[in-house]
């Protein structure tokens, strides 16, 4: 039996929109609402583009957005911000909520 060649991941695409139709492209079926079909159809005529490479597009630029920067990385920013700056409110952590119930009317 033939051995089949390896699998690479395809990277996200340049900004450019260049897309090689060389790559492994893998069939699969998305659910959109009414309101977002119409949407992406709208969208994909405008730019002169089929739907799937608009689907293609987003989801590459999701990926490669949701893992710039981990979760761990995150929370040790947050940390070393954490007593940086100051509120001039010596009650602000007692009273917070009080504060942004001032702040936003609620």
């Amino acid at each position: 039996m033939a051995k089949l060649p390896s699998i690479k991941p395809v990277q996200p695409l340049a900004a450019c929109h260049q897309f090689s139709y060389h790559a492994i492209m893998i069939r699969t079926q998305v659910q959109l609402t009414e309101t977002q079909a119409r949407a992406l159809r709208a969208q994909a005529r405008l730019e002169e583009r089929s739907m799937a490479d608009l689907v293609r597009e987003s989801v590459s630029e999701y990926l490669a957005r949701r893992h710039a920067v981990d979760r761990g990385e995150l929370a040790r920013r947050a940390l070393a911000l954490a007593g940086r700056y100051r509120s001039g409110c010596p009650n602000l952590a007692e009273d917070h909520d009080a504060y942004l119930d001032e702040a936003f009317g609620s």
